[in-house]
């Protein structure tokens, strides 16, 4: 080979390692998917929804007032969680918009989480008994029960890790409500009898168990979350209440709101360092939120002089999902894809 071919060759070579590097470098991430459960008012009633990347889905008729509470993506199936206020109140779970006929009870009962695992469906909630409300899962249709009715209770989350299912809510006994959760319907209190807690959601991380809620101090309730039963309280103003946590590695992501009086304020904490989620609008509140990466992405609403609009802020940054001509909506739970 010629001196001039083989520079040309390795010219041709060098060029394209380059590019190939170029590309590997500049590879576009994959683009998420983000899900929303909530509702939009339309008609005079509130209607059960979600949201697939700011696209609203409605999920029932109108004829009743109905609430989408949770939601779940297992590959191209999206299932929702919920209820619908007719003569009596009565548990929804729709899967790809389509009411599934699974014996949930008929009457009082109402669904609040969802977890899949594998082929099977778990939902989780508060059915009617004794004249109370009672915490209650249900797998694949099937109810368990968590509490007799003696005293009043609700399931509030559901993760299921392997066999094992976790269910985390509160009871309230002689007149202290108490935070806790059920281990394959075993009850563990996370907070003590001295002052009312609740517990309104929950992640399993190896051994871990964290539940996050509130716990009052004299008269006002206090942002705080348990690490199997070992409580820690969020530093910052009192009238704090925690609505969700996520534990990634070492991290302990919680959302939840502030009340000053005047209003709510959305706020989001990593590690008990904390974030005010706000909106030129109004004022807010965080009610939900999801690990992606690198992104944290929150959602609850915005609330204007008017109405109420449902929205989610990503690493902070507003979005906003309802439309102008829905006089109210909100959102209740979140689920990213990537």
């Amino acid at each position: 080979m010629c001196i001039r071919s083989l520079l040309l060759l390795t010219l041709a070579i060098s060029i394209l390692t380059g590019i190939s590097a170029c590309k590997k470098e500049s590879d576009p991430v994959l683009p998420r998917e983000v899900y929303v459960a909530g509702t939009i008012k339309k008609g005079g009633n509130d209607i059960a929804v979600y949201w697939k990347d700011g696209d609203v889905h409605e999920l029932s008729d109108g004829n009743f007032n109905s609430e989408a509470r949770a939601i779940w993506v297992s590959g191209n199936d999206v299932y929702v969680a919920g209820y619908e206020i007719g003569i009596n109140v009565k548990a929804k779970l729709w899967k790809n918009g389509i009411a599934q006929n699974l014996a949930l009870g008929t009457t009082g009962t109402t669904l609040k989480a969802i977890a899949i695992n594998g082929n099977d469906v778990y939902v989780a909630g508060f059915r009617v008994a004794n004249s109370n409300t009672a915490a209650t899962y249900w797998k694949n249709g099937e109810m368990v029960e968590l509490a007799d009715g003696t005293n009043t209770s609700s399931a509030e989350s559901i993760v299921v890790v392997g066999n094992d299912v976790y269910v985390a809510g509160f009871e309230t006994i002689g007149g202290i409500s108490r935070a806790k959760y059920w281990k394959n319907g075993v009850a563990t209190d996370v907070s003590d009898a001295s002052s009312s807690a609740k517990g309104y959601a929950m992640d399993i991380s190896g051994s871990d168990v964290y539940v996050c809620g509130y716990q009052y101090s004299g008269t006002e309730p206090v942002a705080k979350y348990w690490k199997n039963g070992i409580g820690t309280a969020l530093p910052g103003t009192n009238d704090q209440y925690l609505l969700d946590i996520k534990v990634s590695g070492t991290d302990v992501h919680v959302c939840g709101w502030l009340s000053d009086g005047s209003g709510s304020i959305g706020r989001y904490w990593k590690n008990g360092s904390m974030m005010e989620l706000t909106s030129a609008s109004g004022t807010t509140l965080a009610r939900t939120l999801s690990i992606s990466g690198d992104d944290v992405f929150v959602a609850g609403y915005v609330l204007t002089s008017t109405k109420r609009i449902a929205t989610y802020w990503k690493n902070g940054m507003e979005v906003t999902l309802a439309l102008d001509v829905f006089t109210d909506s909100d959102a209740y739970d979140l689920f990213v894809v990537n």
